[in-house]
């Protein structure tokens, strides 16, 4: 995961910029899902409309993505998965059963 990571953000930093930088529009947690459930619809994935935060999908700023070549799709997705889960795992606004439920359920959206 190391390598993805360092993939990512030489190649791509303005996906890093894009998942940091507050916007105004949505928490961190929300931007991260979002952007998630966007990236798993662009490579062709199932993603349900039920999902709680795939309203928000038209938030995502698909230009920071525009550049991102097919051969490297899934990587940024795993990226922002594991991006996600480091995030939850030191949120302190969850209790720690819900974290690893959450964890593992993000964990389902890299297959």
């Amino acid at each position: 995961m190391q390598a993805i990571s360092q993939m990512v953000t030489t190649k791509y930093p303005a996906i890093n910029t894009y998942l940091c930088t507050a916007d105004g529009i949505q928490p961190e947690f929300s931007k991260f899902l979002t952007t998630i459930l966007y990236l798993r619809q662009k490579i062709g994935y199932t993603v349900n409309d039920e999902e709680p935060f795939y309203n928000n999908i038209h938030t995502v700023d698909q230009r920071v993505f525009a550049d991102v070549n097919d051969d490297d799709i899934k990587n940024v997705l795993y990226y922002i998965i594991q991006v996600s889960c480091c995030y939850i795992n030191d949120a302190d606004f969850m209790e720690d059963e819900h974290k690893q439920k959450t964890i593992q359920r993000l964990v389902a959206y890299a297959k």
